[in-house]
């Protein structure tokens, strides 16, 4: 919710979908996890779920900071 307010299209500048991810980050982790990297898939609620988890799994919340209490 406090990303996007579960608007899976939602877009702040250069961040997009539900968890918010900058084009960098999606990629380079979604290469990591052996997926279709495409920048047009941050939109999509399941592959946004899946690579948050993954990231999460290999880094923590810290890229959520300002969401985690």
């Amino acid at each position: 919710k406090c990303e996007s307010g579960f608007k899976p299209s939602a877009t702040n500048g250069k961040y997009v979908g539900l968890f918010q991810f900058a084009p960098s980050t999606w990629v380079t982790n979604r290469k990591a996890m052996g997926a279709d990297p495409s920048e047009s898939l941050r939109a999509n609620p399941e592959e946004a779920i899946k690579t948050a988890a993954f990231k999460i799994a290999r880094d923590g919340t810290s890229a959520w900071a300002s969401c985690v209490r």
